[in-house]
């Protein structure tokens, strides 16, 4: 999770009693910056990603994607995920294992028979590529945010 420096936060709490379409539109762009430069560094660690796989309709970017701002205890959030959905025609489903990586898989039987030893079939390994996206474009985001409310502010302020 980003976390907000204190300039910032007394910002948005100010933004947050003149106007709350303020606070969604700047969680909005941050959000948008922060998808982009997950698309881009997934891209960088699997390029194969961008490619359509044959067996499902879409390719693993578009499981990249923020919902709507939610409000919480600590204020309004917006989520980010990785995860993708699970319809029968997506296979944006596989995006996790990319990052997160899985265990080694082992085939335990052959036609009906136990295996001994077991058969190694592999293993991905976690590439992280959202956790560096968020590390590395900390700053971009916070930014995009404060110029979005600067935006908005100015605009409310002449209009």
């Amino acid at each position: 999770m980003i976390q907000v420096d204190k300039g910032l936060e007394t910002v948005i709490e100010e933004m947050r009693r003149i106007s709350p379409e303020i606070e969604d539109a700047a969680l909005y762009k941050g959000a948008s910056v922060l998808k982009l430069a997950t698309k881009e560094q997934l891209i960088k660690v699997l390029p194969a990603a961008t490619k359509p796989s044959p067996k499902y309709e879409d390719v693993l970017t578009d499981a990249i994607l923020y919902g709507k701002p939610q409000g919480n205890d600590q204020g309004k959030i917006i989520k980010i995920s990785i995860l993708g959905n699970r319809n029968s025609k997506s296979g944006t489903f596989r995006l996790r294992f990319f990052e997160n990586g899985t265990k080694d898989r082992y085939q335990k039987t052959y036609a009906g028979k136990k295996l001994h030893p077991k058969r190694f079939l592999g293993h991905i390994n976690a590439l992280n590529f959202f956790h560096d996206a968020v590390v590395q474009n900390e700053q971009q985001v916070t930014q995009a945010m404060e110029e979005t409310i600067n935006k908005k502010m100015s605009e409310i302020q002449n209009g």
